[in-house]
């Protein structure tokens, strides 16, 4: 036994000195570590607060966003159909201004046909006339015909 007493008082000194050298800074470092992590812990939830808030912040804004996306998408529609109405609007002007210009133009058009067609008969008939008049004309009449014209004139000169 005495074999294993000289062992064990050295072991006892030995965790005597250890326990005073290391223990002071075991338990420094631990309560170092303890503040280190607390103080981690503590912008963990700084930044886990900042984090809640943002996503608050753009989760309202996508909540928003979907209102004024319908809002948007309403806007666009009455736009187009307020375009759709003066495109038609437009185009009933104009359809009207052409079929204006075009009863203009057919008005004009026939009165100029009636007119050539009046020059044309008239002509016709004059022409006709002067065949008729030449055929039962007789070479007296002729000459009495010169006479008066040649008489007519001389009175006008």
């Amino acid at each position: 036994m005495e074999a294993l007493v000289v062992p064990a008082v050295n072991l006892l000194l030995l965790l005597i000195l250890l326990a005073y050298f290391v223990v002071g800074p075991l338990r420094a470092f631990a309560a170092s570590r303890q503040g280190d992590i607390r103080h981690e812990l503590e912008e963990a939830r700084q930044l886990l607060s900042g984090a809640r808030a943002k996503f608050e912040d753009l989760d309202s804004r996508l909540r928003g966003l979907g209102a004024e996306v319908q809002t948007l998408a309403s806007q666009a529609a009455e736009d187009a159909r307020r375009a759709q109405s003066r495109v038609v609007q437009s185009a009933n002007q104009l359809g009207a201004a052409i079929f204006a210009d075009a009863q203009t133009a057919t008005t004009m058009m026939r009165n100029e046909l009636v007119s050539q067609l009046r020059v044309d008969l008239a002509t016709r008939a004059i022409a006709r006339a002067e065949e008729q008049i030449r055929a039962r004309l007789t070479g007296e009449e002729r000459a009495r015909l010169r006479q008066e014209f040649s008489s007519l004139v001389e009175k006008t000169r």
